[in-house]
């Protein structure tokens, strides 16, 4: 519906997932994107998300995304290991869009 409805839908949902998926946050931030147009009727709220785990969690975690009620696009998707020894780090861009005010906000 708006911004804080859209920081709350994500902010509660995205670490959830990733608990009952196996799948560690690692790190996650969130910013406005400000190329948004004046005119513009939806804002969008972009995410970066850090996940660790071993790739059937991790496709599980996007499977999951996927799935949820919760309305999140999944602009890009970063798959890397940089030790063998270690888990393989999942690097997520996601977007979640909600209506803006007369004011833009």
């Amino acid at each position: 519906a708006n911004l804080t409805a859209a920081r709350r839908m994500t902010y509660a949902t995205l670490p959830t997932l990733a608990q009952k998926t196996s799948v560690r946050l690692a790190e996650r931030s969130t910013e406005i994107d400000s190329a948004i147009k004046k005119e513009a009727r939806l804002g969008r709220l972009k995410i970066r998300m850090v996940l660790e785990g071993d790739y059937e969690h991790l496709r599980q975690y996007i499977y999951a995304l996927e799935s949820d009620p919760a309305f999140v696009i999944i602009d890009e998707v970063t798959l890397s290991q940089s030790d063998p020894a270690k888990p393989l780090t999942l690097t997520l861009g996601l977007s979640a869009y909600y209506r803006l005010g007369a004011n833009g906000a």
